[in-house]
């Protein structure tokens, strides 16, 4: 996937890959120095690549894991938390993980579109996260409510199917091209929007 995004954008990376991480994988010894060859050789730039590993993975083995993230993250690889809220980090073992960025889990994303929603965990994520200056990404957005209301709580960055279902580079492209996502919807008092969201690069 890098060799294609820097075949295609030799002089620029106009788009970030997010690779998921398992837990056999960074516990292999040379886990940085593989990563940081992949990405060397690609010559795709480091702050392009962020690697996702879930709060369980991070509880394992912790400080082996936090020295190897803190060296990608000093090489300028950004690293993100998955599905968070979903496991059991406290916020005090947060704050010494080396993170760029915490993707809200989607069970809460769901909340906000329930029959009786609830924002209150996708609120106090948002909190944490601008407090300890940290990137967000909401999981699995399938509604225009839930749009509105990821908005109007502070988080700008999202995915899932109602923003795009995945696509090939393609695709991808041609949506860069377009500026963003074009459909038309319905809002939550049901009349018709046109409305453009902003892939951001992701």
């Amino acid at each position: 996937a890098l060799l294609r995004l820097q075949a295609r954008y030799p002089r620029r990376n106009p788009m970030s890959i997010a690779v998921n991480i398992s837990a056999r994988q960074l516990q292999q010894p040379l886990f940085v120095e593989n990563v940081l060859s992949i990405v060397s050789d690609s010559g795709v730039l480091p702050h392009a690549v962020t690697l996702e590993l879930t709060e369980s993975i991070l509880l394992e083995d912790a400080p082996s894991h936090i020295v190897k993230l803190e060296a990608l993250q000093r090489a300028g690889v950004r690293i993100a938390i998955d599905d968070f809220g979903t496991g059991y980090s406290s916020l005090s073992y947060l704050r010494r993980l080396p993170v760029d960025v915490l993707k809200i889990a989607k069970p809460f994303v769901d909340d906000l579109a329930a029959e009786h929603p609830n924002s209150d965990f996708v609120r106090a994520i948002v909190g944490l996260g601008s407090a300890l200056r940290l990137g967000l990404v909401a999981e699995g957005i399938e509604s225009p409510p839930q749009v509105a209301q990821l908005r109007e709580l502070g988080c700008s960055l999202g995915q899932g199917y109602y923003l795009c279902h995945p696509v090939g580079i393609d695709e991808i492209e041609a949506i860069l091209r377009r500026g963003g996502i074009e459909q038309s919807r319905l809002n939550p008092e049901g009349s018709i929007l046109d409305q453009v969201i902003p892939l951001r690069g992701r």
